[in-house]
């Protein structure tokens, strides 16, 4: 066996052998040839038969080298040439005859064995070749029988073994085996060979451990046997025993480092294991060796996808080769796209696609979601329409193109659509809820609305979204103390959607509670930050509020938004200065359980200084530094621990009583502690200031919005000569 081909490896070595001797010298007997005139003259050593030999000869090297580049017919051609040049040469017979077989032409492989044996009546090659035309036309037996024949001329051919068992394997299996121990006695130094079969043999008959007996046998005595490694691998993955297939294929790699689809195979296990880092290597090692590989790009893009990179995934999927021909790959592509916020990218791909596949709906169909995502409303209800006119029941496009008309203002005929899908599922408490919600948010056709909602509530009761537009609507009637009581259940339902505190708001104001009103639409404001009406709401109600509630209000609403963290904790840069001198580390900063802690990292992230504040006070590594006393370093650090604990804690918005305050250029809350200088929209604290004139300072910024959350993730702390700014770097924090 040989390390890239395995069991067939010899005859490989055939072939490198004969395409050596064609080259040097002729590996055919002299035979008769055509003259000048058309006369044949015989004998070897006329010009004639030179002539022929040497033609027989450019004719057969030709059909190899063909035959080498997988033109296989052209080579078949080349080799009859040279048989009609050298009509007693078996050789050619056999190449041809080989080549015949491999094209699945059984007429032509017939032929070339039928002259093979005119030529070699009793020659083994004879007995071989035709007892696989035999096989390939289904004549088991006659096949079988030429086989046997061949083994009794030569019962060494390992060839003729490895057919005679390929042919017995399906039809007695245990014959195959008595073949393959037989040969393994009659040739100990093949017996790799006979033990890889019979392995094969075992594997197929659900025999794991006699298989894996054998195969590990043959991987003993051919080391470098990758096909003999790929039948190990291939058991162990049947077996589900990845590590050990794992083992296996990291071994055939070092044999075929330059094998795609191997590097694939190992990549996707990696993958299947969680380990992404380690499969993307290998994913990226195939498309260096296979540029485009389909499955590597694929895989390649699932992981970017996996880690939120949407423009990467697309990246990595706009390389597969497979991409022009494969309509999933492209609506996937255009998917991936949508998602990474580039909207006319995804539109063209889906458009090419179009041009692509013009009769398939489902490309037209997400056509249309671009389109209308791109603002583009007349062009998508176009193209919606025109779909419904090929298929009237495709449920989806009728029901996209009634959303793109409610959305462009076309409620009349938005509501026709909605009622012909109502007609044909009247149960679909979704279309139900929608249908009734756009006639309610217009103040159109309410009993007709309250209707269609309390038919969805009643289809799906625990839905918060349909109970929400139960009560709007029922606020859209005048029917206020029933609206608070719908719209309060729905916020119990679903307390992060904005648009159901909105409500709230406004039914709490209809219904002359201004306090719950300005809560709700504080809430709504902080859980939609990107839209102001909100705040706008509450900012006009809270004109009537006395200064103190005013400030009450405030404190409840940071208590619950900008407190309760549980755990804040990341890696972090630290700049901290300190009369005059600056330094930067990296650090580690983790508050939990009402602990806060920093760690000072040196070289390979060990911790080199660390300080914490906790229940049992403050402590801290001494930190030397020529010119500067360290009990005042110390002393400013501890005050710079406390206002981040104060602020982290929530502590900093419990104290009593408070009184808020407003200037041109700023609003802020006063505690008996602290000044919380709040930001323009009055919706989080950028800076903490002490009342103590000795106290440090702390300003918040580069806020991220989580689950209606407000988190800085820099924060600088000023002291008297002293500051020390930390630059959060992956911040999860996690709440209460």
């Amino acid at each position: 066996m040989s390390k890239s081909t395995g069991p067939r490896g010899a005859q490989a070595a055939v072939a490198a052998l004969t395409l050596f001797l064609v080259w040097v010298g002729p590996p055919f007997p002299a035979a008769a040839a055509e003259a000048p005139g058309g006369a044949v003259e015989a004998g070897g050593g006329s010009p004639a038969v030179a002539g022929a030999s040497r033609l027989a000869k450019m004719h057969f090297f030709k059909g190899s080298m063909l035959e080498k580049r997988q033109a296989l017919a052209l080579a078949l051609k080349e080799y009859e040439a040279a048989f009609s040049y050298d009509p007693k040469s078996a050789f050619i017979c056999q190449q041809a005859a080989r080549v015949a077989l491999e094209i699945d032409s059984a007429t032509a492989a017939e032929s070339w064995v039928a002259r093979l044996a005119a030529i070699e009546p009793d020659g083994v090659e004879s007995k071989m070749l035709r007892g696989r035309v035999l096989w390939a036309s289904g004549r088991m037996d006659e096949a079988e029988g030429a086989f046997q024949e061949a083994l009794k001329l030569d019962p060494k051919s390992s060839e003729t073994v490895l057919a005679l068992g390929g042919l017995l394997a399906a039809r007695s299996p245990e014959k195959a085996k008595q073949l393959f121990a037989r040969y393994m006695d009659d040739n100990p130094d093949d017996a790799a060979e006979a033990h890889y079969q019979i392995g094969l043999l075992e594997f197929r008959g659900g025999n794991p451990k006699e298989a894996e007996k054998h195969l590990r046998a043959a991987a003993k005595l051919e080391p470098d046997s990758s096909m003999v490694l790929y039948g190990l691998a291939e058991l162990y993955m049947v077996a589900k025993d990845t590590d050990a297939a794992l083992a296996e294929y990291i071994e055939i790699l070092e044999l075929e480092p330059d094998n795609a689809e191997l590097l694939v195979t190992i990549g996707e296990i990696y993958r299947n294991k969680g380990l992404l880092d380690e499969a993307r290597v290998k994913f990226e090692a195939a498309k260096y060796h296979s540029p485009g590989d389909p499955a590597a790009s694929l895989y390649l893009s699932q992981i970017w996808e996996a880690k939120g990179d949407f423009a990467k995934a697309a990246e990595e999927l706009r390389t597969s080769s497979a991409l022009k021909d494969d309509l999933w790959l492209n609506l996937r592509l255009s998917y991936f796209l949508t998602q990474a916020e580039k909207l006319k990218e995804a539109v063209a791909v889906l458009e090419n696609a179009r041009r692509r596949w013009p009769d398939n709906d489902e490309v037209a169909y997400y056509l249309a979601l671009g389109l209308d995502d791109l603002k583009l409303a007349p062009k998508a209800v176009a193209l919606l329409r025109a779909i419904l006119a090929r298929k009237p029941d495709y449920r989806d496009a009728r029901y996209q193109l009634a959303v793109v008309l409610e959305r462009s203002g076309r409620m009349d005929q938005a509501e026709k659509e909605f009622r012909s899908l109502i007609a044909a599922n009247p149960n679909d408490a979704g279309i139900l809820n929608y249908l009734g919600y756009s006639l309610a948010d217009r103040g159109k056709k309410l009993d007709d609305a309250e209707e269609l909602i309390d038919q969805a509530v009643s289809l799906d009761p625990k839905n918060g979204a349909y109970q929400d537009s139960l009560g709007w609507v029922y606020f859209r009637q005048g029917r206020s103390t029933e609206a608070v009581r719908e719209l309060s259940a729905a916020a119990r339902k679903l307390p992060e959607d904005g648009t159901i505190w909105d409500h709230l708001g406004d039914a709490y104001s209809k219904s002359g509670d201004a306090e719950k009103a300005w809560r709700a639409w504080m809430r709504a404001q902080a859980l939609e930050p990107g839209d102001l009406k909100f705040g706008k709401k509450a900012e006009k109600t809270a004109e009537g509020f006395p200064p103190a509630n005013l400030a009450g209000f405030f404190m409840d609403h940071f208590a619950a938004f900008l407190g309760g963290i549980e755990k804040y904790s990341g890696l972090c840069e630290v700049k901290m200065s300190f009369v005059g001198k600056a330094f930067t580390y990296s650090g580690l900063l983790t508050f939990r359980d009402g602990e806060l802690s920093m760690d000072i990292l040196g070289p390979l992230f060990m911790p080199v200084m660390r300080a914490r504040l906790g229940a049992e006070g403050f402590t801290m590594d001494p930190i030397r530094i020529e010119g500067v006393r360290t009990d005042a370093l110390m002393d400013e650090a501890f005050k710079a621990f406390q206002a981040l604990h104060d602020y982290l804690s929530g502590r900093a918005f419990e104290p009593r009583p408070v009184l808020y305050g407003k200037s041109w250029f700023n609003r802020w809350v006063d505690t008996p502690d602290w000044r919380l200088v709040l930001s323009s929209d009055g919706l989080k604290v950028e800076r903490l200031e002490p009342k103590d004139k000795d106290g440090v300072y702390l300003t918040l910024g580069d806020f991220i919005f989580q689950r209606g959350r407000q988190v800085p993730s820099r924060l600088s702390l000023d002291g008297r000569g002293f500051r020390l700014v930390i630059k959060m770097k992956d911040l999860k924090p996690v709440f209460k």
